[in-house]
């Protein structure tokens, strides 16, 4: 467009308000030249008058509210609008859930507004797409899909995150001060980790990010982010005097403001006003007019606000203010500005400098100064002086110093001291000694004098030991509740999992007792209590166990460490045996991301807790991910922890269940005689692992049509876990439903189907109501009356289990498709041909892809195909059907 020199300013105003809001600042500067001064008064204006700049960004062409509300229950991509979550000048944000009956999974839509469709809007949306596409963190909303709908219109679906701004979320939870400060270092690691893909978000605030109800961040909405040009030096790129008008002055930088060059520092800068809300609930500047120019001004040209003097003013507003900041971070004045001076102070000056280089060089190093002052070490935002490092050292360890300086000030005191000193290192020996002569009681038991030539078994030596405690310690509860946590996890490793537990409980209600519910001693015992809970299978007795102690040591120890690692490790079984699959797998990658950091101490519980993952994935029917998970964790510990450990025993057997799900029958069977051997030697034969080995064993032997062998095995592994385990707990039941399919296998259908039907009664007790143990059961039951000519019965039981498995399975998992074939088969004995063929033909595809021809379910649904076309009297559909896909058979 070609600009008059004669226009006025005024002119060059209205003129600039019809343009595209992303070709406004172009205008003005060319319509201004270099006259910058005339460009700023440009700018001003437009942005101060109320008709030119509603008129500009709100509303131009449309009606937000209309839009967005036009999009409700319509279809766009996979899902279906429910309503609108958000809306902006030029895009809508809205909420959907899947559009077909395949499983219930809602989304956040985010789509360019109709009538905002410019070249600029559109690539903005795109370099969104490619930007979240590129990021991978567990606190950054994921991209899970996007395209154009079909009236033209670009659209991004992204993970949806339903929770509070972090500044709401702290306050609603009256936060401390600490515990804002370690949820604000989880929102750096999402912010380092954006750096590391060379992506600045360039809008940090806290509506961009939301917290959820257990406490996890989530980072938002990188539309007006950018990717970094790798090909200059510093990795820096300049800003198009366009971006100007979609930042948040507020939270920007000073060089966002100004429109200079961008660079990870600005990101930095947002950060330190961020942390400035969050402790003070105010920001670091007083900007008393929306007006650009004074805007500008206050972020580039005046001081902040020191961050303790927010808390010094007298007159009543600002007292009744300081009593809701104080409630809000459960503290009182006094303490709250005793927090929010020295390191802290120091801490957000340097994140909030007006020159970038002399900030925090990334947002991994101002969260690691954040930790250096949450564990009393000196910061790198200080200078360092000798008083200052006196100083940090004499809080570190306030105990020992106050000690010295008593025993110089009053050698009295000192007397004394020394005299109660000696007599806790006398309690500590006494209570080391006791200790030993226990430990080394119980192993007498083996010498011959004492076994008279019989075999002690280490079950013996055990309860020995526990009934030792209860006789012998009653006076001295340290050393009993010690002693009673380790015979504890001892009894679990063994397996005896109510042994273990009363010994866990009575340690747990002594060590309470010693150092109070919130105590780290009292989780580490809570954390034992709760993970043998889980091995018997009571669930709901051990989630407040497991998440107490997760949340005690979370608040008491340093979050990289092995004791937090193992704690969430925990919890995460837990969720994945209740089937909360998301909640388990988040807390899995978030322990192992802990342990992969901590070196070769950390390999047993790395192993053990890749194991737990890969059991996840394949309970989501990843069964290729899950070998990869359990070769990773083979490597890792194979020449740590020798061949012959349990956690190695362990590990092969669940790769050797990995390989049978994928069709790899002869590999997994030599993995399978071999590990039975070792840990029937290692754990011994009554052992629940060895068990598990033995049934999983004859699920083996039966898809490879051994079916009398499997039968023994399936009724040897049941009576052991009648024994081991008692007749009620759930494994009993899945070892009925196994020697049920094997029985089912040989034509033995009425005993078949009273395995099932028993299986059945114990689920109904002992698993939550849609557990897919009862959907395996209820599918088993069904092919079962599909045999026995009761098909009408077999649609509804069918239909039973694939309720079950909508939500305890994702749609791929083979079992999910065996019953989808069983259902086919129980409409074709009704005649129902076409409602039968889809269920068939699509099953025998995806399990064939998955287990090949020799698997019993994928010959079974092969002879119904060809029975379905038979009886529907197109018998040449069937050949035309298994040509077709013959390419893929194993």
């Amino acid at each position: 467009m070609a600009i008059p020199e004669s226009l006025s300013l005024d002119e060059i105003v209205r003129q600039a308000a019809t343009l595209d809001p992303d070709d406004q600042a172009a205008f003005l500067r060319r319509a201004c030249g270099d006259d910058n001064d005339r460009y700023q008064q440009a700018l001003d204006s437009l942005r101060s008058n109320p008709e030119w700049w509603n008129h500009s960004i709100d509303n131009r062409h449309f009606s937000i509210e209309d839009d967005s509300v036009s999009w409700i229950n319509q279809v766009i991509g996979s899902y279906r609008v429910l309503s609108a979550l958000g809306q902006g000048g030029m895009g809508d944000v809205l909420l959907a859930e899947r559009a077909d009956d395949q499983f219930r999974h809602r989304v956040a839509i985010k789509l360019v507004k109709r009538g905002v469709q410019s070249k600029q809007v559109q690539g903005r949306l795109k370099i969104e797409r490619q930007i979240l596409a590129s990021l991978d963190h567990p606190n950054i909303a994921r991209l899970l899909d996007g395209g154009t709908t079909s009236q033209g219109t670009p659209y991004i679906v992204m993970e949806y995150i339903e929770g509070e701004p972090i500044d709401v979320y702290c306050n609603h939870h009256c936060l401390t001060i600490k515990q804002r400060l370690e949820l604000f270092r989880t929102v750096c690691s999402a912010v380092h980790s954006a750096h590391q893909n060379l992506i600045v978000h360039r809008d940090l605030k806290p509506s961009n990010i939301l917290v959820t109800a257990d406490g996890m961040p989530k980072l938002l909405d990188f539309g007006i982010a950018k990717m970094l040009d790798d090909r200059q030096m510093l990795h820096t790129m300049a800003v198009t005097q366009a971006d100007i008008r979609v930042m948040t002055p507020e939270h920007a930088s000073p060089e966002q403001v100004r429109g200079d060059t961008i660079t990870t520092a600005s990101d930095i800068y947002s950060l330190g006003v961020l942390l400035y809300e969050l402790l003070c609930g105010r920001r670091p500047y007083e900007i008393k007019s929306h007006r650009f120019s004074e805007m500008e001004k206050a972020i580039c040209d005046e001081p902040p606000i020191p961050l303790r003097s927010i808390l010094n003013s007298h007159d009543d507003p600002a007292i009744e203010q300081l009593r809701v900041i104080c409630n809000d971070r459960s503290t009182t004045a006094t303490k709250l500005r005793h927090e929010l001076r020295g390191d802290l102070s120091d801490i957000v000056s340097t994140a909030i400098r007006k020159e970038p280089e002399r900030r925090y060089s990334s947002a991994e190093q101002l969260s690691a100064d954040i930790g250096r002052y949450l564990s009393a070490m000196p910061i790198t935002a200080r200078r360092d002086t000798w008083g200052y490092r006196s100083a940090k050292l004499i809080q570190r360890h306030k105990f020992g110093v106050a000690t010295a300086v008593l025993a110089v000030l009053a050698l009295v005191v000192f007397s004394l001291s020394t005299v109660l000193q000696s007599r806790r290192i006398a309690q500590e020996q006494t209570r080391a000694e006791r200790v030993s002569g226990f430990l080394v009681g119980l192993f007498e038991q083996a010498d011959p004098s004492h076994s008279r030539g019989n075999d002690i078994t280490a079950r013996e030596i055990v309860d020995a030991g526990a009934r030792r405690i209860d006789r012998e310690l009653r006076d001295e509860p340290d050393t009993r509740a010690a002693l009673m946590a380790t015979m504890g996890q001892v009894y679990s490793g063994l397996g005896l999992y109510d042994d273990s537990i009363h010994l866990l409980r009575e340690s747990l209600d002594v060590t309470k007792a010693r150092y109070g519910a919130d105590g780290r001693e009292t989780a580490f015992v809570m954390q034992r209590l709760g993970n043998s809970l889980v091995q018997q299978g009571d669930l709901a007795a051990a989630e407040p166990l497991l998440e107490g102690a997760v949340r005690i040591l979370r608040d008491k120890s340093p979050r990289s460490s092995l004791e937090v690692a193992s704690a969430i490790a925990g919890l995460g079984e837990l969720r994945r045996k209740q089937e909360r699959f998301e909640d388990s797998e988040k807390l899995f990658r978030e322990s192992l991301e802990i342990l992969s950091n901590l070196g070769p101490p950390a390999i047993p519980e790395m192993l053990e807790t890749l194991n737990s993952y890969a059991i996840l994935l394949a309970n989501r029917g990843d069964f290729q991910g899950a070998e990869q998970s359990y070769r990773r964790a083979l490597q890792l510990g194979a020449d740590v922890l020798g061949p012959d450990h349990p956690k190695i025993i362990m590990t092969t057997h669940n790769l050797a269940v990995s390989l049978v799900n994928q069709g790899r029958y002869d590999e997994a069977q030599a993995l399978f005689e071999r590990i039975l051997t070792l840990s029937r030697k290692v754990l011994g034969p009554e052992h629940p692992d060895v068990i598990t080995a033995l049934s999983n064993y004859g699920d083996l032997l039966r898809r490879k049509h051994d079916y009398n062998k499997s039968i023994s095995i399936f009724k040897e592994a049941l009576d052991l876990d009648r024994k081991v385990r008692g007749p009620t707990h759930s494994r009993v039941g899945y070892d009925l439903v196994d020697l049920g399919l094997a029985l089912h296998d040989v034509g033995d259908f009425a005993q078949a189907e009273a395995r099932f039907r028993e299986a059945l009664k114990i689920f109904a007790t002992s698993l939550p109501p849609n557990h897919q143990y009862i959907g395996w059961a209820l599918s088993s039951l069904g092919t079962t009356l599909i045999s026995l000519k009761r098909e009408t019965e077999a649609e509804i039981t069918l239909k039973q289990a694939l309720e079950i498995f909508v939500v305890s399975l994702p749609t791929s998992n083979p079992l999910s498709y065996r019953t989808r074939g069983a259902l086919g088969e129980a409409l074709a004995m009704q005649k129902r041909y076409s409602e039968a063929e889809p269920l068939l033909t699509q099953s025998y595809r995806a399990l064939i892809e998955s287990r090949g021809t020799n698997d019993p379910d994928v010959a079974r649904l092969k002879t119904w195909i060809a029975k379905l076309y038979k009886d529907w009297r197109r018998p040449e559909e069937a050949g035309r059907f298994f040509s077709s896909i013959a390419s893929i058979a194993k």
